[in-house]
């Protein structure tokens, strides 16, 4: 394989030939593998534009993904998954080369990080990057979910970058979490009234604490945003609670239902509640979600827990 890697990479079979010959074979021929993918024993070689391509292709993107996997566990970083846990460290004559592998490989997704957490393909090796978002663990790392935070607004609503934060919220630290945990909340309403904003608030519902999932209750309990009043041309009545507006939006129903399926005790109560006095107007409309929150409401299995 030698000499091929970088065109193995690219080949739809190929790739996943590399990808177990990096598992499998030692330490130093891994890297030397990966050296020459990245094009590191080159007097004349660029690893960022490597980087950068094979990041995007939807065959070599996985072949990176796999090397930083790899080179993580190599270097002694804390594993992400399960899967991670079975890795062992390199020994100490190739744990230099693994770090200077990842360093390059960390470096040129800090450079581009916002052109590859939108991308199909690029936003599944940034989360490979990331790990689990130790930032102790290398500086780029920490400028990495800096900027994350500071482009949470695109981000959220991106059909790629959305995950890149639900990423964060599954592996990240308590400070981490908590920080998109308070934004989700803050924008709740119109994020899950948006196609993709909407899969970042049922995450977050699903990895919250039980203040958090009230606290996201209770913002669907409140008056939308005014100019969501203005958008929808919402009568005084119907502005008094975003919950009636979101129980009939075709993204927003799903994340209700999540709400109801991680509420418990006065939270899981007061949607109940809600919902009773809306079974009316609720029985009027065709979505599924509506008539399942009829029936839900009204029976009693509903308001326990």
């Amino acid at each position: 394989m030698r000499g091929s890697i970088s065109s193995l990479c690219e080949h739809p079979h190929g790739c996943r030939v590399v990808q177990r010959a990096l598992m499998v074979t030692t330490p130093t021929r891994r890297n030397d593998m990966i050296y020459e993918l990245l094009q590191l024993d080159l007097a004349n070689g660029n690893p960022d534009a490597v980087v950068r391509a094979c990041s995007r292709d939807a065959h070599a993107t996985h072949v990176l993904q796999k090397a930083v996997q790899l080179l993580q566990a190599g270097v002694g970083h804390k594993p992400t998954s399960k899967e991670d846990e079975g890795l062992l460290s390199d020994p100490p004559n190739e744990m230099q080369r693994s770090a200077r592998a990842l360093e390059v490989i960390e470096t040129c997704i800090e450079k581009d990080a916002m052109s590859m957490m939108t991308h199909q393909q690029a936003s599944r090796l940034v989360q490979r990057a990331l790990g689990p978002c130790d930032v102790t663990s290398s500086p780029r790392v920490e400028r990495m979910v800096r900027e994350v935070f500071k482009n949470m607004d695109a981000l959220a609503i991106h059909q790629n970058g959305n995950f890149v934060l639900q990423h964060i919220l599954e592996f990240g630290d308590a400070t981490q979490r908590a920080t998109i945990q308070a934004y989700a909340c803050l924008n709740a309403v119109r994020l899950a009234m948006h196609k993709f904003g909407s899969h970042l608030v049922e995450k977050c519902l699903a990895c919250a604490t039980p203040l958090q999932v009230a606290a996201i209750v209770d913002r669907f309990l409140l008056p939308p945003p005014p100019d969501m009043i203005l958008e929808f041309r919402m009568d005084e009545a119907d502005a008094a609670m975003a919950l009636p507006l979101l129980m009939s939006d075709a993204y927003a129903n799903f994340v209700v239902q999540k709400a109801f399926d991680v509420s418990r005790g006065e939270t899981r109560l007061k949607l109940s509640k809600e919902i009773r006095l809306r079974t009316v107007t609720l029985s009027k409309f065709s979505c599924e979600f509506s008539w399942w929150c009829v029936v839900s409401a009204l029976t009693n299995d509903f308001c326990t827990g």
